[in-house]
């Protein structure tokens, strides 16, 4: 059981120390930046979408 512990915490910290030298802020303006202009469509699908289940025209 300890080997799996601490295998998981060294791959823990390859991790960390891999996202941190990548400069995760930078990667994070860009994931908001794609997101601001992903949400508009989404929210036209999902409208759309619940409008069919939840008409209020019954056939």
């Amino acid at each position: 059981m300890k080997f799996r512990f601490e295998s998981l915490k060294i791959a823990l910290k390859t991790a960390l120390k891999e996202w941190w030298t990548k400069d995760p802020f930078k990667e994070s303006a860009v994931i908001a930046y794609y997101a601001i202009f992903a949400l508009p469509g989404l929210l036209v699908v999902i409208v759309s979408v619940a409008g069919i289940f939840f008409s209020a025209k019954r056939r």
